[in-house]
């Protein structure tokens, strides 16, 4: 018989091939095995990633085995032993590869001890597994003391948040149906149709609330995009980059009549996100208009009339992390650069046409932690084209001051997430 190691290092090895393919999150959601087993593998593996860059510099100080197996099992042995210090493998597992796993813990705990003697940006680095630009990025906006709670924070898993469906149910009704499940729910404080909840008997997917479409599953910080897109009966809105269409459901919630104009570069999102629209009913209530096509590239016989412009463009996903860390491994300054510009061409865009069609604002949003994909940008359009941003009164004030706002998993027990409103 295996030990839960042994099938945790199968499941890394098949994961880390696979990755440019799978995000961590589905990955562990489909594994074959259930009960108990299946919840330890799960956290067994999103914690060797979550410090995937840390058990790699505690790895460079021995020789390590060709074998991608054996590599991983060392992974998943060292996050064990030395990061959850579950000494208790030790009784089952006594050598892997030339090691006796004794030895290990004795290194590896030297090896930790050494990091609180290192320069601020190789400690925090290490201590929190991040790429060590990230952190010397991040330092130009952000003190040390609250740089290094912001990254203890993406490290931890956020609170699950829902948006109360209220074409259907109250939201006094939500919370009680939730509660006799054996769900925790709280309100939130910042918008009305959100809430937490803190202990989930059994995934939200199974409640009665999920399936009666009395709830749709949304970070808080995400919907509060929709709340400075600000909804309501008769609008006419252009969802740019629209799927997998959480926001415009969030909308329609909120708009109950009207049209949305939903244009998405994917086909196969777009295939995901008409799923969606079809479980919430959506069409019952909104007209909506799907274009597949780059946003870049639409014209005014795409869009002859919006009066508000949503933008959530691709981004660097940076503040998904508490959800899905496999996020730190794809972070590189090459693929930052290429999305910031790729943000700016849509917004660009966005801004044409908004003052095209007289369009009131424009909403920009991106679940990101870097200010090439938010603040920088946004400070570049307002002067570029002498346009001025309206105040929103959730969330903190960004790094830039009237450029957005922000939230942080350590301070809103959200995503990071940024929202601007651009007044045209």
């Amino acid at each position: 018989m295996s030990h839960i190691e042994e099938e945790a290092a199968v499941f890394l090895t098949k994961f880390l091939r696979n990755i440019d393919k799978i995000s961590l999150k589905k990955f562990i959601y489909k594994l074959p095995q259930k009960g108990k087993k299946r919840r330890k593998l799960q956290r067994i593996l999103y914690g060797v990633i979550n410090n995937f860059y840390l058990i790699n510099w505690l790895l460079d100080y021995i020789e390590l085995p060709k074998s991608d197996y054996e590599l991983n099992l060392l992974r998943v042995i060292t996050y064990r032993i030395a990061i959850e210090k579950n000494f208790e493998v030790l009784n089952r597992i006594d050598r892997v590869y030339k090691y006796e796993l004794n030895e290990l813990r004795a290194l590896f705990g030297n090896l930790l001890g050494s990091i609180n003697k290192m320069n601020y940006v190789d400690k925090l680095a290490l201590k929190y597994s991040f790429p060590k630009w990230v952190v010397e990025k991040l330092l130009s906006w952000i003190p040390i003391g609250k740089l290094e709670s912001m990254l203890a924070g993406l490290n931890q898993r956020t609170c699950q948040w829902a948006v109360v469906n209220s074409l259907k149910v109250e939201l006094d009704e939500v919370i009680e149906s939730l509660k006799e499940e054996g769900y925790k729910v709280v309100p939130d404080t910042d918008f009305y149709d959100v809430i937490c909840i803190k202990h989930l008997p059994k995934p939200l997917e199974k409640s009665s609330a999920y399936k009666n479409q009395w709830i749709l599953l949304a970070d808080k910080s995400s919907i509060s995009a929709v709340h400075a897109l600000d909804p309501r009966p008769g609008d006419i809105i252009l969802d740019l980059c629209s799927a997998p269409g959480i926001k415009l459901i969030c909308s329609v919630f909120r708009m109950k009549e009207g049209k949305i104009i939903a244009v998405d570069v994917s086909e196969e999102r777009v295939q995901r996100m008409k799923r969606l629209l079809k479980m919430y009913e959506v069409k019952k209530y909104v007209d909506v208009k799907i274009i597949v096509k780059d946003a870049r590239k639409l014209s005014l016989d795409d869009v002859n009339a919006c009066n508000k412009i949503l933008l959530d463009p691709e981004c660097t996903s940076s503040g998904i992390i508490p959800r899905t860390p496999d996020v730190k491994l794809r972070l590189t300054p090459e693929r930052l650069k290429l999305l910031s510009e790729l943000q700016r061409e849509l917004l660009f865009k966005a801004i044409k046409i908004g003052n095209e069609v007289n369009a009131d604002y424009i909403v920009y949003s991106v679940c990101s932690i870097f200010p090439e994909e938010a603040e920088l940008l946004i400070e570049e359009v307002l002067n570029k084209f002498n346009l001025k941003t309206s105040d929103l009164r959730f969330g903190i004030e960004a790094y830039i001051p009237k450029t957005g706002r922000r939230f942080f998993p350590h301070i809103h027990k959200t995503l990071g997430f940024f929202v601007s409103k651009i007044l045209l």
